[in-house]
């Protein structure tokens, strides 16, 4: 039950009415008005039919109405015209709040659809390069992909959460020039997190060595190749130092609420022959094509209008390019190619779930199958610098499987993150006073260790609380000021459109005042104080109440009162909408619109203190309702909804 079956029943009468006036007429939407004094769903219909009918809007709206038997539909209060032609619907309360309340309250699954029927899909995010910690603009990757996996398996999708590990580029070569040859530390001096330390030093300090040491670049050449022979002392080497920065990494991404399923290396994906299979199926539909002339002579290539356009996916040195190795790797996401690998597991994470990796070794406990063949579809997070790559994949493979895979490789694309000059001025750093915040740069060293942002949100946090709960023990503090700093990050980081860059601002994020995750969290804890103090302050039982709620103990009058039940109804119709469209943005939104919602019918509501004893128990039932709602979507987001702030 939610707000979709009153828009439901507000159509059909419509379409009814236009029967019975023998008029065909299917296409037009119930819509919520900007003003719902008038009502809660508004049609615009009689505009559209007065072109049709050569006759004036709020003449047929009149006969539409007329032709209403409200009697057939027990969500509708009333229909009435608006001039200059609207029809506008109001909403049977006394109907619509037991049945929302019901269903908000006592059952588990409220908001979910069965959008996916248990198909798998699969969906990659974080893949940051191994060769640095992650930074503040990875944090939008990881955990706009975390709460894309969160919303699709909540609409009862399969979801296999990837990580991609690039471990054959240059980056790795650089690493292993910075360790073996110009001999730094294996470790840092000051127990710096390893990912960190290679990233802020070794890789800092090798791309300073090539400008004053151009002979390094051969060096870094030669060890390219090497570690491209996946059985050379090379790529061993560069293999142990790579598993030792991805779970650094990955204790990044676990601390802010993410989780994986399977961690992908390029080098994986070159053992197991995939890109031959891709290779010879690219042959066989002349997609791809040998140069025998000019610059791009001995490469294979998929062509263009012009040599400029072509795309080399095999060097003249029979070397593989990105685009060959993203098309085998693609291919077997989505299940053209049949799974080669059998799996072990890499790693446990703090929620106790395994991460599982390709195993060549066949361990005793290695697993024969993760991915199923085919999945459904393929989702890609990365941002949109990669689109002219994504789309080259895309196309290509439409075109290899003839125009049947359009819509199942999704590259779901984002705007980079910026610091605000108060959030880097508070980390420590210089800042530029002629520029809004700071871009980054790995090579540079020129970035922010999303670490660093992670912990300064958290001490805050941690200050706040300190002062709010002086008395209070230091692991209760700290569990707060943690759900709190993790709120606030996601939060700021999902709220926004996708296809616009982020100015990321430590003191904003935490405002309890806000549109912030601390604002929704702060909304959450005072509905769950009304319920404690329910519990102890009356002589309601609240579990026989919850579990019998009926039109005789439901009261609902306010303006309050209906907003928020009205925010309650719609949380199923936002959840299809966000996963249909991939978007936890309209679920931040929502939680903003529940919890605003929320905190102006509790200024305008006493409960406790209210004698009429139907509307005291139809609020309480508000209040547990919202505590239900809220906790779904702030699961949604990756945020915890803690009782106390």
């Amino acid at each position: 039950m939610s707000f979709q079956e009153f828009k439901s029943q507000v159509k059909n009468c419509v379409l009814n009415s236009l029967t019975n006036l023998s008029i065909d007429f299917t296409e037009f939407e119930p819509s919520i008005p900007k003003n719902n004094e008038f009502g809660e769903l508004s049609i615009n219909i009689a505009f559209s039919l007065s072109k049709k009918l050569s006759e004036d809007p709020l003449k047929i709206a009149n006969k539409l109405k007329k032709n209403i038997i409200l009697k057939n539909y027990n969500l509708i209060k009333e229909c009435s015209v608006v001039v200059p032609g609207y029809l506008n619907f109001k909403i049977n309360y006394d109907t619509f709040a037991p049945l929302i309340l019901f269903a908000s309250v006592n059952n588990l699954e409220y908001g979910r659809i069965n959008l996916g029927n248990s198909e798998q899909i699969s969906i990659e995010h974080t893949s940051v390069n191994p060769n640095k910690a992650l930074h503040v603009g990875h944090l939008r990757n990881v955990v706009l992909g975390d709460s894309v996996s969160r919303i699709l398996n909540f609409s009862y999708y399969k979801v296999l959460i990837m990580n991609y590990v690039d471990d054959l580029g240059l980056q790795i070569a650089d690493i292993i020039v910075g360790l073996k040859y110009l001999k730094l530390p294996a470790n840092s001096d000051d127990d710096k997190k390893f990912d960190q330390y290679i990233g802020d030093d070794v890789y800092v300090k090798v791309n300073e060595e090539y400008g004053k040491n151009p002979e390094l670049l051969n060096i870094q050449q030669k060890i390219l190749e090497e570690n491209e022979n996946l059985n050379s002392a090379t790529h061993l080497f560069a293999e142990k130092i790579i598993n030792k920065i991805l779970t650094s990494q990955l204790e990044t991404c676990w601390n802010i609420g993410a989780r994986y399923d399977l961690i992908n290396r390029e080098s994986d994906i070159i053992k197991s022959e995939i890109w031959e299979k891709i290779f010879q199926l690219l042959k066989h539909e002349k997609l791809t094509s040998y140069v025998e002339n000019g610059k791009l002579k001995g490469c294979w290539v998929i062509p263009g209008e012009s040599e400029d356009d072509y795309k080399v996916l095999v060097r003249s040195n029979g070397t593989l390019t990105y685009i060959a190795k993203d098309l085998a790797y693609a291919s077997w996401k989505l299940g053209l190619i049949k799974d080669p690998f059998k799996y072990n597991i890499f790693c446990t994470q703090p929620d106790n779930t395994s991460i599982f990796s390709a195993d060549f070794n066949e361990l005793n406990n290695s697993i024969n199958k993760i991915i199923s063949s085919p999945v459904k579809f393929t989702i890609n997070v990365i941002d949109i610098s990669q689109s002219r790559l994504q789309n080259i994949i895309s196309q290509t493979l439409n075109k290899l499987m003839r125009n049947s895979l359009e819509k199942n490789y999704i590259h779901l694309k984002y705007q980079v993150v910026n610091l605000s000059n108060n959030t880097v001025k508070q980390l420590g750093f210089k800042i530029d006073k002629s520029s809004k915040g700071v871009k980054m740069s790995g090579r540079k060293g020129i970035y922010v260790n999303a670490d660093d942002v992670i912990d300064k949100i958290f001490m805050n946090a941690l200050s706040e609380l300190q002062k709010r709960y002086p008395d209070k023990e230091a692991n209760f503090v700290n569990k707060i000021a943690k759900q709190i700093s993790i709120a606030a990050i996601r939060f700021e980081l999902l709220k926004q459109d996708l296809d616009k860059p982020i100015l990321f601002d430590v003191d904003k994020s935490l405002d309890l005042k806000g549109e912030t995750g601390p604002y929704i969290q702060y909304a959450h804890a005072r509905a769950s104080s009304i319920i404690n103090k329910v519990l102890i302050d009356t002589n309601l039982n609240l579990k026989y109440i919850l579990d019998n709620i009926d039109k005789n103990t439901v009261s609902i009058d306010s303006i309050s009162e209906k907003n928020l039940l009205l925010s309650i109804s719609k949380f199923p119709i936002i959840v299809e909408q966000s996963t249909r469209n991939l978007s936890p943005k309209l679920i931040a939104r929502y939680c903003y619109e529940l919890s605003y919602n929320f905190n102006v019918f509790y200024e305008n509501s006493p409960i406790l203190n209210e004698s009429n004893q139907v509307k005291k128990i139809t609020r309480i039932f508000l209040v547990k309702s919202f505590i239900n709602v809220c906790c779904k979507s702030l699961f949604l987001l990756g945020i915890e909804a803690p009782n106390k702030i």
